[in-house]
């Protein structure tokens, strides 16, 4: 029975080590619970038995505990393969060969009676063990809320010359029809603003993106297909993975408006993936201020991933909270509170920008809050959902490049490749950005 013990401390390493790195603090009820703390529990609790039935010389139920641990993947193969068959193939198949080796071993080492009572104690939570495992590990039917306006209709560009690398939009900005960003300098800072919803893994099966086929990794090919200028004013339209659409205004010599449209056809699971991505150069010592909790700024900080400095984050919770916090190690939970507010659905959302404790710039988001999913994130845990505002320095040097990831769902904080949802529909993303004055008026 030397085989067997070594099959049972590898389940009962194998159990511990996927209970430690996967995300906690989620309730009883929730499928992730489950699948992090519940089922490892009883996967170590029959490994465990195993090992003394090794050391007691108990061939029938050592017998019994490996068929049933070979049942167990067996189970959970043929489950995979029926859930994500475009994700899952090569798991499956390497649960098929586990199973096998485990079950031959079983036989090898006593012949158990399929009828025994003992043997069906075993094998029936071992086998729903199997089965459940894969269950847990499927997203949740998307839970975003696209606006769903109107498209507007641009006038074709056919016949014009190719736009210029950069068309000026008051003072300080300049709008790159190309990739559809905003550049803006003010008082030393450059801010590259990019607002169209653009995914970076997805999953064709709702499974984890990291198994996802090799189409699906890295974001969809986008191009330009057509522009226009009009006044103060600049429509392009790019075609791709999705329909996208900008339409670029300058309302006065500091401010810029930027609306992006992008429509899905399907819903679309993806575990990276931005609403709005800015990154920012050229400061000296960098905050945040959110408008539901203004008189706390918020130093921007450098992170480390997976483990070491942890990352700061803000985010809007089912019940109108907005709260940002700080991580316990890298993006890891449990997460700390920083600072916190009242943010409603459809209320806009101001981050002012300031370098030395001195504002640069302020963005409002005014079609975030109503768009973004408050769904519990099956990787950050901690009771945090899957939106999220992500924002880090590259690196320790206060001065070192910042970036801010505005996400209306994803999984990019906490543990783990799962994938979450974008419900079919067009999502508007409408921004202003300013640079003075410093009480940014409603909209």
């Amino acid at each position: 029975m030397k085989a067997s013990l070594l099959f049972f401390v590898l389940h009962v390493v194998g159990a511990l080590l996927w209970a430690l790195s996967m995300a906690g603090g989620f309730p009883l009820y929730h499928s992730h619970f489950l699948s992090n703390r519940a089922l490892p529990a009883l996967l170590t609790a029959c490994s465990l038995a195993g090992i003394a039935t090794a050391f007691r010389n108990q061939p029938r139920w050592n017998s019994a505990l490996l068929l049933g641990l070979g049942c167990c993947w067996a189970s959970a193969a043929l489950t995979t393969l029926l859930l994500f068959p475009q994700s899952g193939v090569h798991l499956a198949i390497v649960g098929a060969i586990g199973a096998a080796i485990l079950i031959r071993s079983a036989l090898r080492t006593h012949r158990p009676d399929p009828k025994s009572p003992t043997t069906l104690a075993i094998l029936f939570p071992l086998v729903l063990v199997g089965m459940l495992l894969p269950w847990t590990q499927r997203a949740a039917p998307a839970s975003t809320h696209p606006l769903n306006p109107e498209l507007p209709s641009f006038p074709s560009s056919s016949g014009l010359p190719a736009p210029p690398h950069w068309i000026p939009l008051g003072t300080h900005a300049q709008f790159m029809p190309e990739t559809g960003s905003l550049r803006l300098v003010h008082q030393g800072c450059t801010l590259n603003v990019d607002p169209l919803l653009t995914f970076h893994s997805r999953s064709p099966d709702r499974f984890w993106t990291l198994f996802a086929p090799r189409d699906f990794h890295g974001p969809p090919p986008r191009s330009l297909t057509a522009w226009q200028t009009l006044s103060n004013r600049i429509h392009t339209v790019y075609t791709g993975f999705g329909t996208d659409r900008i339409e670029a205004t300058r309302t006065t010599n500091d401010t810029v408006e930027l609306t992006a449209f992008t429509r899905l056809a399907d819903a679309v699971h993806s575990h990276l993936n931005t609403f709005t991505e800015v990154t920012i150069t050229g400061h000296q010592r960098l905050s945040l201020r959110f408008s539901p909790c203004p008189d706390i700024p918020i130093e921007v900080r450098t992170m480390e991933y997976p483990r070491g400095l942890p990352a700061r984050l803000a985010y809007l919770d089912s019940q109108g909270g907005f709260h940002v916090v700080q991580a316990t190690s890298g993006e890891k939970g449990p997460f700390h509170p920083l600072a916190s507010g009242r943010l409603s659905r459809g209320e806009p959302l101001t981050l002012t920008i300031l370098d030395r404790d001195q504002p640069v710039a302020s963005l409002t988001l005014l079609d975030w809050s109503s768009q973004a999913s408050t769904e519990p994130s099956p990787t950050a845990g901690w009771g945090l959902p899957q939106n999220a505002i992500e924002f880090s320095l590259s690196d320790p040097d206060p001065a070192s490049p910042a970036t801010l990831f505005i996400t209306l769902a994803s999984t990019s904080v906490g543990r783990g490749f799962d994938s979450v949802g974008h419900t079919p529909g067009t999502y508007r993303n409408r921004m202003r950005i300013q640079t003075g004055p410093w009480r940014p008026t409603n909209p």
